[in-house]
């Protein structure tokens, strides 16, 4: 089985989550209590998990929040949102990917929105959201970017055996929105007993760790190439055509672990303009990104 390590904010929760698998059985589980709004502290919680384990099957990210707050800034200057849901996870992975880059069939997972969100218009005048913050374009931009920064990292021929995927898991019978003002909280505890269980979300979600890499990639839509582009034509390409196609690690995945269409708004030029501004944000935490 699995020998599993937890980041979390609360090392009480981090126990019992610890308590839990040990129960179910694997291998050695552990707990590191991370300030997941602190890219150092990301990256010094990578760094220990490194100096243990030389080598990482599968990497998932599901920190975030729900709130209505605006731009909010943390201690390194970064809005608190776009911390946890993406500037976060981009460090994270960077600095796991050397670990990860050994294994035989390395996987990285991220929750989110992935084929639920929409493009992000302000991507090439405002990558940071200083000036265009809104629930909806943090919303969108934190989901858009995840597609964009997977994609990069893709694109990387020194990930060439990893799959990267970008998951939406739905509405889930969770605490989520627990940070709502108490006039959204009441409606959202009452729809979501209509949610799905955590347990069949988490199955889902994990459903990339017990696939192929040609079933992951053979899976995705024909309509759309490695570019981001629409694909027009009538002709339905044969599977050799699509992994040719698609062959480049990335996958949108939605709630029922199924493909899920990307943006029209994924294409090369937005792709570079996320990877630049995740590369300025990064560095000045002191994460550099290797090539840019």
């Amino acid at each position: 089985g699995f020998s599993v390590v937890a980041l979390g904010r609360s090392p009480s929760r981090g126990a019992e989550v610890v308590k839990e698998m040990v129960a179910r059985g694997g291998g050695q589980h552990e707990f590191i209590s991370c300030d997941a709004f602190s890219l150092g502290n990301l990256a010094k919680s990578a760094a220990a998990i490194r100096a243990t384990r030389p080598m990482i099957d599968v990497l998932v990210l599901s920190q975030g929040m729900a709130t209505i707050q605006g731009f909010t800034p943390t201690d390194e200057g970064n809005d608190q949102k776009m911390t946890l849901h993406y500037w976060g996870r981009m460090a994270l992975i960077h600095e796991l990917l050397p670990a990860m880059r050994q294994a035989s069939a390395p996987r990285v997972i991220s929750v989110l929105s992935g084929g639920v969100h929409g493009g992000y218009s302000g991507v090439l005048t405002d990558g940071e959201l200083k000036e265009s913050y809104s629930i909806k374009n943090v919303a969108d931009a934190a989901g858009f970017y995840n597609d964009m920064g997977l994609d990069a990292l893709a694109h990387d021929p020194s990930n060439a055996n990893v799959v990267f995927v970008h998951a939406a898991p739905g509405f889930v019978k969770t605490s989520w929105g627990t940070e709502m003002p108490w006039w959204l909280r009441g409606p959202i505890r009452a729809l979501q007993i209509f949610g799905t269980a955590p347990s069949a979300c988490a199955e889902a979600m994990c459903s990339p760790v017990f696939q192929t890499r040609h079933e992951l990639l053979a899976s995705l839509p024909t309509n759309t190439d490695t570019r981001g582009t629409t694909n027009t034509s009538s002709h339905s390409p044969n599977l050799t055509d699509k992994m040719q196609l698609c062959d480049v690690g990335v996958v949108i995945m939605g709630p029922d672990a199924k493909p899920a269409a990307r943006t029209a708004e994924h294409t090369n030029e937005n792709r570079a303009a996320v990877w630049q501004t995740t590369a300025l944000v990064l560095k000045r935490a002191g994460v550099l990104l290797a090539g840019v």
